[in-house]
């Protein structure tokens, strides 16, 4: 109540926030009411990288590999292939780049994986809500975060905890639209959150290294 108190709902940026946290957290609380399937071999590969990184295993043998193959299978999937590269005779290693695993074996410790995705989204909404605002004011970006919201690529990537195309898109999405704000407001403490979050994304998904490069590109043409 302290805190609702502090908050001033007369300023239109706050009030069509909070409008917007809302309806995400009523969103997202019915897509993770939905039971989690794992639909793909990625689903399967990260799954599996996520427990044996919550166990200090970055490799697997071939007994282990073989007995997660099995947990695969048992728990219903249509696809039972799991995307460990051999490198040896007897070790396996995750053909994937790490750090989306690495995530998910962090909430997985806690029991919280699926808060993952809730998490991130919730971020990556504010962000982006706040830098459309400084842009175009709180009405534009309130309709435009709900766009976001709502397109199906996005609810849909956010229910597949075991996929890291929505992590990746919420760091490549909150890196530039930091990175625009600090340009806009001259600050170096959110140029660099704005790299760290660009980095996350290329150790996510290694593909994301051309966003980078294209924002580094762009801030030396400016």
């Amino acid at each position: 109540m302290k805190l609702m108190r502090k908050i001033d709902l007369k300023n239109s940026e706050t009030r069509h926030l909070v409008i917007l946290l809302v309806i995400t957290l009523i969103t997202f609380t019915a897509v993770l009411a939905l039971p989690v399937r794992l639909i793909e071999p990625d689903d399967n590969t990260y799954y599996v990288a996520m427990k044996a990184f919550a166990e200090g295993k970055l490799t697997l043998t071939r007994s282990e590999y073989l007995q997660f193959q099995k947990e695969v299978k048992d728990i219903g999937t249509y696809h039972f292939g799991v995307q460990y590269v051999r490198i040896s005779f007897d070790k396996f290693a995750l053909e994937k780049a790490p750090a989306y695993p690495f995530i998910l074996a962090l909430f997985h410790k806690l029991g919280l994986e699926r808060a993952v995705n809730l998490i991130l989204g919730l971020l990556a909404l504010i962000v982006f809500y706040k830098f459309l605002s400084l842009a175009y004011g709180p009405r534009t970006a309130f309709f435009s975060s709900l766009i976001l919201l709502f397109n199906a690529t996005f609810l849909g990537m956010f229910y597949r905890i075991y996929m890291s195309d929505f992590a990746s898109m919420v760091f490549v999405l909150i890196g530039v639209a930091l990175y625009y704000m600090a340009l806009e407001r001259d600050k170096q403490a959110i140029a660099v959150l704005s790299g760290l979050s660009l980095g996350t994304s290329v150790a996510i998904r290694y593909t994301n290294v051309v966003t980078t490069l294209q924002s580094c590109s762009m801030r030396s043409g400016s």
